[in-house]
């Protein structure tokens, strides 16, 4: 089946398009990995991961990223600001820096280091982040209910077996300066081991940081569960402990084969691999309420 990639959501199939291209190409998958996400980030009408995304509530936009090679190299940039991509600049943490994380004003000096140009502060919102953070900041227009949750997970492995899996967002919308969640947490958002396989997480970053998502699931594929199965337990367990907590795993292992599960219906992947295409596939469950957004 290789080689083989799987992202999270609907919004996600251009980046997926994007790395099959390149895979097709003959591009190693952390190549495909970086381009695929870095064109997620740059799509405007993705509200939640990179230049389409929401500010904190000060106005100022800052990313988190976090990928991660299965030979178990890692690096994450947290609270980045100035720039309107985080992926690739998580990705030079890992293969440049003496340090494994990296956050704010060191993540931006390490990135223009690196030859990332930090953009003006109006490059940095679009117009309908820089209206609504004028909104809730007076109080206009705040809604009931939580807010989106849908960041971007991107897992790829290609033809000659390299692993590689990336985990980017710009955060919990209008939320407080420095807020990190669970996306660029290895073992959280991401983890990755080329004995076993690849995980990602996506959902309320503050409450599922908690369960080490990714990590749990590749663990249990080691212990012989196949993806699904391993999606199955570790969302299991997420609703043991919080029923109300909005969570989804995506998992692949080494052969290519992919598995999914959520606390909540309405969980979306898109798939590709060599042999099968592009596919979308749903994970709903009929006994779970539809997954709750409100990017207000």
């Amino acid at each position: 089946m290789l080689p083989s990639v799987v992202s999270t959501w609907d919004f996600s199939k251009r980046g997926v398009e994007t790395a099959s291209e390149l895979l097709k190409a003959g591009v190693g998958s952390a190549d495909a990995v970086e381009e695929g996400v870095r064109v997620l980030e740059l799509d405007e009408s993705v509200p939640t991961v990179g230049y389409g995304g929401l500010p904190n509530i000060e106005g100022v936009m800052q990313l988190d990223a976090g990928f991660m090679n299965g030979d178990g190299r890692c690096g994450a940039v947290m609270a980045l600001e100035g720039y309107r991509t985080a992926v690739g600049i998580a990705r030079r943490v890992m293969d440049r820096s003496r340090h494994t994380v990296l956050a704010g004003e060191g993540a931006k000096k390490f990135a223009m280091s690196m030859g990332f140009q930090p953009e003006p502060p109006e490059n940095l919102l679009n117009e309908y982040a820089a209206r609504r953070v004028k909104e809730e900041q007076q109080g206009l227009n705040r809604a009931e209910g939580p807010v989106h949750t849908d960041t971007v997970g991107f897992i790829c492995i290609d033809e000659v077996g390299d692993l590689n899996v990336a985990c980017t967002t710009s955060g919990m919308q209008f939320k407080d300066p420095g807020r990190i969640g669970d996306s660029p947490i290895i073992g959280a958002g991401l983890f990755a081991d080329k004995s076993v396989g690849a995980a990602t997480a996506t959902g309320d970053g503050d409450q599922m940081i908690r369960f080490c998502l990714s990590f749990l699931v590749v663990e249990l594929m080691r212990m012989g569960k196949n993806p699904k199965e391993a999606c199955d337990i570790a969302i299991d367990r997420v609703l043991e402990s919080d029923p109300e907590c909005q969570a989804a795993v995506t998992a692949m292992d080494m052969k290519g084969v992919t598995g999914s599960a959520a606390t909540r219906s309405g969980f979306v992947t898109y798939e590709w691999t060599n042999a099968s295409g592009l596919q979308r596939r749903t994970h709903d469950h009929p006994d779970r309420p539809n997954w709750r957004r409100k990017c207000i």
